[in-house]
């Protein structure tokens, strides 16, 4: 998990965001880490919404919302999406 969230990390300081979503969604399917999925799903969403792709962020969340219910973080990650994405409705 270390090396995951190091090179994710990595990414995301040098605006490759494409790169690090990748990184953090192989991290979210390997079967190894399966109790740390939710975290890596909350950093693909963060990820993929600095890439443009708002839809994939909100389905991170989501799947990261099943996992981990009425998890507050989560759900202030999902408004922030909407927030960034300018999406008020």
């Amino acid at each position: 998990p270390v090396l995951y969230s190091e090179l994710g990390e990595l990414y995301m300081k040098a605006h490759r965001y494409a790169d690090a979503a990748q990184v953090y969604l192989d991290a979210s399917d390997d079967r190894a880490l399966v109790d740390r999925k939710p975290n890596f799903l909350f950093l693909l969403a963060n990820a993929r919404e600095m890439a443009g792709d708002t839809a994939g962020a909100l389905d991170a969340i989501e799947q990261a919302k099943q996992i981990v219910p009425d998890n507050p973080l989560l759900q202030y990650q999902e408004g922030w999406i909407y927030y960034h994405a300018r999406k008020f409705d």
